[in-house]
């Protein structure tokens, strides 16, 4: 079996999508479909992100296991567990696969296309407040783009990242820095907000453990946002003594909430900015406090940059090598 997986490595990578052996034909779909059962280590769960049918993806496996001769998966206990064939074609059909890519990628950054996309992927408070601003420029810079954007939280966008779905990621949360290229691309800060009539409207500031004595309007569990103050309130011995909070999914639902006086919360500035300008919501400033957090710019070590990707990293370095204002 192991000179059959090196007879077949060792084909060129083009012949190997087209290949037909006893009837059998097989292309980069069928080793796609392989890789991503393997990783999702289910086949329905594997066939709902490739947005095709359980059917559709047990019969492209069906054609591999036929085409080889041997079976790739076997079910231990009602687990999809690969069998000693599959472990020897994984790592083969993941090269395959990423190398095809590539060439797809590198042939179309010789074209020097006129247009081209950015796919980003980002964590949900970047994605809301930060990013459209950086787009626009983008957009404005070079009308010829487009891009798409999905939310998610950073072990999301992270997963993405290494799945090669994302070209960029810009997240808030950790991640490997040993796997990933990164650049800080603002210091972030958050702070507290009130309603326009809130009895701490005329004060300078509080003391954080004043926070006690309000309602806290926080984002539902798993928000980086609300870990990180979380994070803070933990060291000054204050998370365990909150009695009362509400908790919703969006921060715009966060902040309507504070507007209408159903308790204070911690956001992003950015994320208030406008509410703050029109006096919908007030910043309250607490003591010796202050809340950061960095925004980081993150793809994946040695991908190969397309068009999109270099103009929009062009865009960032030059903002940053001139301290202009990135947002």
């Amino acid at each position: 079996m192991g000179s059959l997986f090196n007879c077949v490595h060792r084909l060129d990578h083009f012949t190997v999508f087209f290949l037909i052996k006893g009837g059998a034909a097989i292309n980069i779909n069928h080793l796609k479909a392989f890789c991503l059962v393997v990783e999702e280590k289910s086949i329905s769960r594997a066939a709902q992100l490739s947005y095709t049918s359980q059917s559709g993806m047990t019969r492209q496996i069906q054609t591999l296991e036929f085409f080889y001769g041997i079976e790739l998966f076997k079910r231990e206990e009602n687990r999809l567990v690969l069998t000693e064939a599959g472990r020897q074609l994984y790592p083969i059909a993941k090269a395959i696969v990423k190398d095809f890519q590539q060439t797809i990628e590198q042939i179309k950054k010789l074209h020097a296309w006129e247009q081209f996309s950015l796919r980003l992927g980002a964590s949900l408070g970047v994605g809301e407040y930060i990013l459209p601003r950086l787009l626009g420029e983008f957009k404005q810079k070079y009308p010829e783009a487009h891009f798409s954007l999905q939310m998610g939280s950073t072990d999301q966008i992270i997963a993405g990242l290494t799945r090669d779905e994302f070209h960029l990621g810009i997240v808030e949360g950790e991640f490997d820095r040993q796997v990933f290229d990164y650049k800080v691309l603002i210091i972030d800060e958050l702070i507290l907000i009130a309603g326009p009539e809130h009895r701490w409207k005329d004060r300078e500031m509080i003391q954080f453990s004043e926070v006690l004595e309000e309602q806290l309007v926080r984002r539902i569990a798993n928000s980086e946002l609300r870990e990180r103050v979380e994070q803070e309130l933990r060291k000054h011995h204050l998370l365990d003594k909150i009695n009362t909070f509400i908790e919703l999914e969006t921060t715009q639902a966060v902040k309507n909430a504070v507007e209408y006086g159903l308790g204070i919360s911690f956001v992003s500035r950015l994320a208030a900015e406008k509410e703050l300008e029109e006096g919908r919501l007030i910043e309250v400033k607490i003591k010796d406090v202050e809340i950061r957090r960095p925004i980081y710019l993150v793809l994946k070590k040695g991908r190969i940059l397309h068009q999109g990707t270099e103009k929009f990293l062009d865009m960032i370095d030059q903002k940053l090598k001139w301290n202009r204002k990135l947002l």
